[in-house]
């Protein structure tokens, strides 16, 4: 059977450079993880239109959006520490349920 391939949007406020490095980091991690994923970037004003698309199945941000997107009900992952991808992984698989 395939492995499921998690569809993953970065963003930032603007999403250029903030959402790239948040992509970077976040592939990453994921590789590290031995998981597969499809991530993007996008800005905060059209983060909605992604989500209605019921394409997400994580977003990744900034800490300080965590109010802006907890309304969208999808898992977030949040960054204070872009050189953090002990962290990040920690989050990803507490989000996944994988030990």
């Amino acid at each position: 059977m395939p492995q499921k391939k998690f569809r993953v949007i970065t963003l930032c406020v603007f999403g250029m450079g903030t959402a790239l490095l948040l992509k970077m980091l976040v592939e990453r991690a994921f590789k590290e993880l031995g998981l597969d994923a499809e991530v993007v970037t996008t800005n905060l004003t059209s983060v909605s239109g992604l989500v209605a698309s019921g394409q997400v199945d994580l977003i990744a941000a900034q800490a300080d959006l965590e109010s802006e997107l907890s309304k969208f009900n999808i898992p977030l992952i949040l960054v204070k520490n872009f050189t953090d991808v002990e962290g990040v992984k920690q989050q990803i698989k507490k989000l996944l349920n994988i030990s």
